[in-house]
This record gives C-alpha cells, sequence and structure tokens, in this order.
C-alpha cells in the first residue's frame, strides 16, 4: 500500500566526477520498498543513493524515474530491500487513495 506523507530524509550520492554529494530531501509518499522525494538535484534514473534514516542506518536505493517542476525535482526511489514500515515510519502518514489531491482528481477511465 503507498502513503501520501511529509517528511525529511538525507540523500547521499556520488557525482559522476567522485565526489560525494548529501543534500535533504523531503519524502512525499512511502510504499515498502518504494518513494517519491522532492530535492532540488536532478538525479537520473539508474543512480544508486543513500537513504539516511537517521545516524545509525542508511539504506542503499535507486533512482527510477525524475520529473522537475519549477522548484526541484520529484525522484522515484526504489530501496534495495523492504524499508517501510519496519525501519523507516514517516511521522505523517495518509493512505494515498484517501489524499485531498486524489480525491480532487478526476475518475480515469
Amino acid at each position: 500500500m503507498q502513503f501520501s506523507c511529509l517528511d525529511g530524509i538525507k540523500v547521499c550520492w556520488i557525482t559522476d566526477t567522485g565526489d560525494g554529494r548529501t543534500e535533504c530531501a523531503i519524502v512525499l509518499q512511502v510504499s515498502e520498498s518504494t518513494c517519491v522525494l522532492h530535492t532540488t538535484s536532478a538525479l537520473n534514473p539508474g543512480k544508486s543513493i543513500t537513504l539516511k534514516i537517521d545516524e545509525d542506518h542508511q539504506l542503499p536505493a535507486e533512482v527510477y524515474g525524475i520529473e522537475q517542476d519549477d522548484f526541484g525535482c520529484y525522484l522515484s526511489v526504489r530501496t534495495t530491500k523492504p524499508w517501510f514500515p519496519d525501519a523507516y515510519i514517516p511521522s505523517y502518514l495518509l493512505p494515498l487513495e484517501k489524499s485531498p489531491a486524489m480525491r480532487a482528481a478526476p475518475d480515469r477511465d
């Protein structure tokens, strides 16, 4: 099951030149092995990243989709193993089908 959420998480990756980067991202959706993050950095599909759940827990993941807007990028991310709800639980959760955006969306046939 997918959930809408609002939480922050650190995302780490290695650039093509070998430099390490870390950015705080907003977690907007979460499921057992995926999430949607909003970042200021555009990371291409296939990019390996690390999600820092807290100071003691990190989880390898991979970007599998990207969509840009005026404020940054939405990254679709797949974790290497299930992380929700065992290793990570955002403070605020709402089942995706009950979120205001989903209720306002027109039915699709």
